[in-house]
């Protein structure tokens, strides 16, 4: 994999800032030969743990991403002191932004992972969910015709984030709507959420 990688630009990564750059120079990957080796020689289980089409690695986020988004993921480690994560609200395609977010955090060695509802609710009764430093849902809240969640799944999900909050492992999250959310999910979700999350418009 690694002698496929053309690299003319690299994406550094310093103690309390995380750059992510666009150039004029043509790129062929945003992964640099020395500095993302580790990454490169172990591809295929990195893209497999975090669940990501391997595209989002070598792109940038930014032709994919909101500015609010850049900015959350220049500035991770700020955030993540003050915030519980980032909750992108509406807006088009947000498998597409959430796959690009993972993929400029991998690219700074952090351990970010794409996990949808479905996947966190069906390890609720062993206690196997996925821990990650960033856990990354496309789907939290996508608005559906039938059945929705329990009672005891709202809850589940709530002790989720909360645990999440409380040991400084942020998650991302699509939401299709706050005010439909809070109907479905109930005030006590929604308000974790509105207190303790930054959006993305």
């Amino acid at each position: 994999m690694a002698d496929k990688i053309e690299v003319t630009k690299t994406v550094k990564t310093v103690d309390t800032h995380i750059v992510e750059t666009t150039s004029t120079v043509e790129t062929t990957s945003m992964l640099d030969a020395v500095e993302h080796k580790r990454i490169i020689s172990d591809m295929e289980h990195v893209l497999t743990t975090a669940n990501l089409p391997e595209k989002y690695l070598h792109e940038s986020m930014i032709p994919h991403c909101h500015s609010t988004e850049v900015n959350w993921v220049r500035n991770f480690r700020a955030f993540r002191k003050t915030h519980a994560g980032l909750i992108i609200i509406g807006g088009d395609d947000p498998e597409t932004r959430c796959h690009a977010i993972c993929g400029a955090l991998i690219r700074n060695f952090i351990d970010a992972r794409i996990i949808t509802l479905n996947t966190v609710i069906e390890n609720m009764d062993t206690g196997d969910i996925p821990n990650p430093t960033v856990l990354i849902m496309p789907n939290l809240f996508v608005e559906m015709h039938g059945k929705g969640l329990t009672s005891w799944q709202t809850q589940g999900m709530y002790d989720v984030f909360l645990a999440r909050y409380s040991s400084r492992r942020p998650s991302i999250m699509y939401v299709q709507s706050m005010e439909k959310l809070e109907k479905a999910y109930g005030s006590v979700f929604a308000g974790h959420l509105n207190t303790h999350y930054c959006f993305s418009l």
